[in-house]
């Protein structure tokens, strides 16, 4: 269900003051703390994104327009319902250089607390060594900004990032769980996604982007039994590998649902016995969003023949009792 269980280690840094703490809208205050952002890759810049949850009135926007911390930054305000902030100066070679090393990525939900800006990095043991150099280059560079909260094995039951929101007071119940499959004929499994559907195992995006580029990193159920297809850069210990695909699946899935919804989402795919789940987990306050979009995008002409089914939709809370939380608290 998490990406820990295809990239099992992880490093939480800490960038300061990177957040505003609340927007100031016509007649109301909407708090940003304790709330992901979204990071997605677009023409090849990086930006962060909240959605505000409805659209902004021409009032708000007179008044932002006032506001001098929301004034001549990075931050815009985009088709009336999402915050913008753009990714420059060093974080976005950082992040840049992170998302390419091999068998690691950025995972994309972004969590803020205090301003600050907490950002999980995902990798294996082989290529702990490269992800050491580039955050320690970094923090190196920007003592008085940059700490490194975590680095180390994180659960697979739940990503570390997650077990910070729930550490600053943030309530699981606001996030809800979206499971779906895709069964799959023999068709789809040979020519989808360059052949990759041939093996079984888990996989998630390198990044969310708008490209038609689509790069996944899979850890397979069992390295003996692999077809190869496109695969590059496999680590052979730990059964990850990473794959360009010819395909623009998650560019279709960017354009149909995340540009549309732009809120939390962590993502995992198992293809297992021909058929490909999908969990997404989503902010509840806008999952009914979210789902319009997964609707729009079942229902693209390329995918029109496809069989997919929703098989449950729940508060994370109904997953995760209460002394499971206790148990994870202490990981």
């Amino acid at each position: 269900m998490w990406s820990s269980e295809v990239l099992d280690m992880c490093a939480i840094i800490r960038i300061r003051q990177r957040f505003p703490r609340e927007l100031r809208l016509f007649n109301r205050k909407m708090m940003l703390e304790n709330s992901f952002f979204f990071l997605s890759r677009e023409n090849k810049e990086l930006y962060f994104y909240r959605n505000l949850e409805r659209k902004l009135s021409d009032l708000d926007r007179v008044n932002l327009e006032k506001d001098s911390e929301f004034e001549g930054t990075r931050m815009k305000i985009v088709s009336d319902m999402f915050l913008q902030i753009k990714v420059e100066d060093e974080l976005f070679s950082l992040l840049n250089k992170l998302n390419e090393t091999k068998w690691s990525r950025v995972n994309p939900c972004i969590l803020s607390h205090s301003q600050d800006a907490y950002i999980q990095l995902e990798f294996i043991d082989d290529s702990r060594e490269n992800v050491s150099k580039i955050l320690l280059e970094f923090v190196d560079t920007h003592v008085q900004e940059v700490d490194i909260i975590y680095f180390g094995r994180q659960s697979p039951k739940m990503p570390y990032i997650i077990k910070l929101f729930l550490e600053f007071g943030g309530n699981i119940n606001d996030l809800f769980l979206i499971k779906t499959e895709w069964h799959m004929t023999l068709q789809n499994i040979q020519n989808e996604n360059s052949g990759v559907f041939q093996n079984e195992g888990k996989f998630i995006p390198n990044y969310f982007t708008n490209g038609s580029h689509d790069k996944l990193i899979f850890k397979l159920d069992n390295v003996e039994s692999t077809v190869r297809s496109n695969m590059v850069d496999v680590s052979i210990p730990s059964g990850v590998f990473e794959i360009d695909v010819k395909t623009n699946f998650f560019s279709d899935f960017n354009n149909e649902i995340v540009s549309k919804y732009y809120g939390t989402l962590f993502y995992e795919a198992e293809i297992k016995e021909s058929i490909l789940t999908n969990f997404y987990i989503v902010d509840k306050n806008i999952s009914s969003l979210f789902m319009a979009g997964l609707k729009k995008h079942w229902d693209l002409p390329k995918r029109s023949t496809h069989k997919n089914i929703m098989t449950s939709a729940m508060e994370l809370g109904e997953i995760y009792k209460q002394s499971d939380l206790k148990e994870l608290e202490k990981i």
